[in-house]
C-alpha cells in the first residue's frame, strides 16, 4: 500500500486505523488525498484479517471536507491576489445580515 505525510496507516491485530494527516489544511482531503486513501481503503478490504478500519484526523479537525482550493484551481478561480487588477468590496457594499422581505 502506498504511503505518503498526508495518509498515515497502521494496523494491530485485527483493528487497522487511518489517520488523515494535513492539519494546515484542517486535513481536507485533496486529489492525492482522495487516491491515497482509496488505495489503501482497497488493500484492507482485500485483509481478510481486518475486521474493523478506524479513520481519524490528526490535530484539531477530523476533516474539512474537499480541499475548495484545489475546487477552485480545477474550476479556473483566479483568487484575486493572482490578479493585480482586482480590489477588494469596498466596505459600503459589503453586506451581513438578513436581508429585508420585499
Amino acid at each position: 500500500m502506498p504511503e505518503n505525510d498526508d495518509i498515515l496507516f497502521g494496523r494491530e491485530g485485527d483493528v487497522a486505523t487511518v489517520t488523515l494527516n494535513r492539519p494546515q489544511a484542517l486535513n481536507a482531503l485533496n486529489s492525492p488525498m482522495m487516491d491515497e486513501l482509496s488505495a489503501v481503503l482497497d488493500g484492507f478490504e482485500a485483509d481478510d484479517a481486518i475486521r474493523c478500519v478506524i479513520i481519524t484526523g490528526s490535530e484539531k479537525a477530523f476533516a474539512a471536507g474537499a480541499d475548495i482550493t484545489e475546487m477552485r484551481f480545477h474550476a479556473g478561480f483566479n483568487p484575486p491576489a493572482a490578479r493585480p487588477d482586482a480590489s477588494p468590496i469596498p466596505p459600503g457594499r459589503a453586506r451581513t445580515g438578513p436581508l429585508s422581505a420585499p
